[in-house]
């Protein structure tokens, strides 16, 4: 666990994406029966691009959480590799991740969100319009909707 905290402080302090992967890949090597080195690598790879990593560090971080963790944390998961699939222009994998989170957390507008998302660039215009139509309401619902 300490390497995972000193990634947390070099990155901080340093802003550094480059240190962060080294520490992490450090981490990955030393403590694989840990999920938070691969959730940061997936994380520190999405945010250079690197989509395809990514999903497969949040692939990796997922599987070693589906029966530990809150479904909060599951279903965040899921939302990132939707979003990693839908980069990669896969889109129907993509909802399907993020149909999984919406089951497990049903108060996470984001996996909502991002399935009306991918209907709108596979121009499927009804089922776009209807998933917008479902979020707008959906957030009057729970107080979250932000004009």
């Amino acid at each position: 666990m300490e390497i995972c905290n000193k990634t947390k402080i070099n990155y901080r302090e340093s802003n550094s994406p480059e240190l962060s992967l080294k520490f992490i890949n450090l981490s990955l090597n030393q403590v694989l029966k840990t999920p938070l080195p691969c959730l940061l690598k997936a994380y520190l790879l999405y945010e250079q691009n690197n989509f395809q990593e990514s999903l497969i560090y949040f692939e990796k971080y997922y599987s070693m959480i589906i029966n530990k963790s809150s479904s909060e944390q599951v279903s965040k998961a899921l939302n990132m590799m939707g979003c990693c699939s839908s980069k990669l222009g896969k889109f129907q994998i993509a909802i399907q991740h993020f149909k999984k989170a919406i089951e497990l957390n049903t108060e996470d507008l984001n996996p909502i969100f991002n399935v009306g998302v991918q209907y709108y660039l596979m121009d499927m215009w009804e089922s776009y319009i209807q998933m917008v139509i479902f979020f707008f309401f959906f957030s009057i619902m729970e107080n979250k909707l932000i004009i």
